[in-house]
């Protein structure tokens, strides 16, 4: 298959997953090399993306590209009658409107593009059901369930704690929570969960990405810091290895999702899938795609209410269960048949051929 990438890569596994695939199924795929350059070079390899546009039989947006050259690209492909598939990973009109600062104009044209690609998109990717109809819900937009094709987050393989600590009321607990300290994820419900744990036998990690909002939670939360409650870092990661070993080597317990946005409500976060792959217990709301595609009930995954007092209750009965009916072998397997590169390849393998 000759195929025609639109965008580049933008801070997912997601890219360099499909380029895998591709490339592993021997597809001959056309990059846009020049698309992140100057303007100068944009222009002097025009005619190539033009030559590569004819020469292809298909076109994949890629995620997170849902700009004007995005636009202009699917039309020329549906012009020339190509089919294309859009893969709706985020949308930057519903952050838009999350984002208090984002102009009037700003966050029309974002909502006119997407509404765009997604109107002229031959098969649409969503992560699962649960967001495909939160993001078109927002864009005012109905779809026929044909076009609407589900494939699951692709988290990278990762080390796996093979030892399990069994714990009881006297144990230290450390708990890890990780990601974008963004309100979506619920950081403040789940710093202000340490009000009601009061115990100095429970540590939270928080490893984040923004030494600017650190430092706003670091001054925010100053007594549980002292006090050796709280440890707050950017300088784990999963890229180098470091975030991996540390939470194999010293986690008890990983938080997932606890927001109060609708979109927190609905999403499958990436920590959750994070600790599948690891085999490491994880408390998280139980969010709507959760529900849609890990179930209500396991013995991989704890949930509780996304309160401050929800979070530090099931924080509690982890502790009280002594660790006895997480299932590591369940969390592993889970992830292998849903949310590893298998999966994907699987996923894909029926949108493409």
């Amino acid at each position: 298959m000759k195929l025609l990438i639109i965008g580049t890569e933008k801070g997912s596994y997601r890219y360099p997953n499909y380029i895998k695939y591709f490339k592993k199924k021997g597809f001959q795929f056309f990059e846009n090399q020049h698309q992140k350059k100057s303007y100068t070079n944009r222009f002097l390899s025009f005619p190539k993306r033009i030559i590569d546009i004819f020469r292809s039989e298909s076109a994949i947006v890629m995620p997170m590209n849902l700009g004007y050259l995005t636009i202009f690209e699917v039309l020329l492909c549906k012009l020339l009658n190509k089919v294309v598939i859009v893969d709706f990973y985020s949308s930057n009109y519903e952050k838009a409107l999350q984002n208090n600062s984002s102009h009037f104009l700003e966050i029309a044209l974002s909502r006119l593009r997407e509404r765009i690609i997604i109107a002229l998109g031959d098969k649409l990717i969503f992560l699962n059901n649960s967001e495909a109809n939160y993001f078109l819900n927002v864009l005012n937009m109905k779809i026929d369930d044909p076009k609407i094709l589900i494939v699951p987050l692709c988290v990278d393989d990762k080390k796996i704690k093979t030892k399990k600590r069994f714990l009881d009321s006297n144990s230290f607990v450390n708990i890890c929570w990780w990601g974008s300290l963004l309100d979506i994820h619920g950081i403040d419900n789940i710093l202000s969960s340490l009000e009601h744990l009061n115990s100095h036998k429970i540590r939270l990690n928080i490893f984040g990405n923004s030494d600017e909002k650190s430092m706003v939670l670091l001054e925010k939360y100053k007594d549980y810091i002292e006090s050796n409650r709280l440890y707050i870092s950017n300088e784990l990661s999963f890229s180098d290895g470091t975030l991996n070993n540390y939470i194999i080597e010293k986690c008890d317990l990983s938080l997932g999702m606890f927001g109060d946005l609708t979109k927190s409500k609905t999403v499958l976060p990436n920590k959750v899938i994070d600790s599948l792959a690891m085999g490491i217990p994880c408390l998280t709301y139980k969010t709507d795609a959760i529900k849609e595609l890990l179930g209500t009930q396991s013995n991989y995954l704890y949930f509780c209410e996304n309160t401050p007092s929800g979070i530090a209750d099931g924080i509690k009965s982890f502790i009280k269960e002594g660790n006895s009916l997480y299932c590591v072998e369940n969390a592993i397997e889970t992830f292998e048949d849903k949310f590893s590169f298998r999966a994907f390849e699987r996923n894909l393998d029926k949108i493409f051929f």
